[in-house]
């Protein structure tokens, strides 16, 4: 995370350098930058840290699965003969595997999401000392309207989401319903309405889903709008305060990974 924020330093320090080193003819200038950045980019690449860090992750998960998946079908499994001639077995395996996705849930809440808002103060406060406060304001205000649309979004997606699941198991039942009962179906000449049945619950499930698509595109294309005008806004104040105080293009180079990561 650290070296995140220290890689655009380092490519703009790299720049700089290669611009002296032309205008100066010396090629001696830009051997000790370009070390540097090489050596950045190998520990945040899949053959350094980041390769040590992904290993463990994925034996984290792997276990943590393992150990979620005994737990649920323990606690199925000792439920009362009631709950298993009341549940539908499908629900029960489909709760099951819609179960083990909480596990992703914490995973994005306390692995993904706190490192992020490390990343983004990190980045906010760097670019601040850099750049100055206007950069910085607009940079925040991107960030700020972006959270703000991702919660919207979690806000108006949700309920679809949980319908379109309900809907999906109303389908799978009428589907295994249907398959498994063939005969008896079949011999009552109700191949028909069984056919009918599950054509209507495929389409109301396909509707939900095309709409949280459509729904979930609209508030993707409004982030990435919000993010290219405010990196427009930011990197052409970032040029004024480069011709106002002197500093290099180096400084410039080095502020647009600073703008991804806030």
């Amino acid at each position: 995370m650290l070296l995140t924020l220290y890689t655009p330093y380092v490519k703009g320090a790299f720049v700089e350098s290669v611009m002296q080193a032309y205008t100066d003819r010396e090629p001696g200038l830009v051997w000790k930058p370009l070390a540097l950045l090489m050596a950045v980019k190998l520990a945040n690449s899949g053959t350094g840290l980041a390769s040590l860090q992904e290993l463990l992750w994925q034996k984290f998960k792997v276990s943590r699965e393992e150990r979620a998946k005994k737990r649920i079908y323990t606690h199925l499994m000792c439920h009362e003969a009631a709950f298993h001639d009341a549940a539908s077995p499908t629900d029960v395996i489909m709760a099951t595997d819609l179960g083990r996705t909480v596990c992703n849930a914490l995973d994005f809440i306390v692995l993904d999401t706190v490192p992020q808002i490390i990343t983004f103060i990190g980045a906010i406060i760097t670019i601040f000392l850099l750049f100055g406060p206007h950069v910085s304001l607009v940079q925040g205000s991107v960030a700020a309207l972006n959270i703000l649309l991702v919660l919207r979004s979690n806000r108006t997606l949700m309920p679809m989401y949980d319908a379109e699941i309900m809907a999906s198991q109303v389908t799978e039942r009428q589907r295994q319903g249907g398959l498994r009962g063939w005969r008896t179906v079949s011999s009552y000449g109700q191949a028909d309405r069984e056919i009918k049945a599950y054509a209507t619950s495929l389409s109301m499930q396909m509707g939900l889903t095309w709409k949280r698509y459509l729904i979930n595109l609209g508030f993707r294309l409004g982030s990435n709008i919000t993010v290219i005008f405010g990196h427009f806004a930011a990197t052409a104040l970032v040029v004024l305060h480069g011709l106002r105080t002197g500093s290099t293009v180096g400084s410039v180079v080095a502020f647009s990974p600073w703008a991804r990561l806030a």
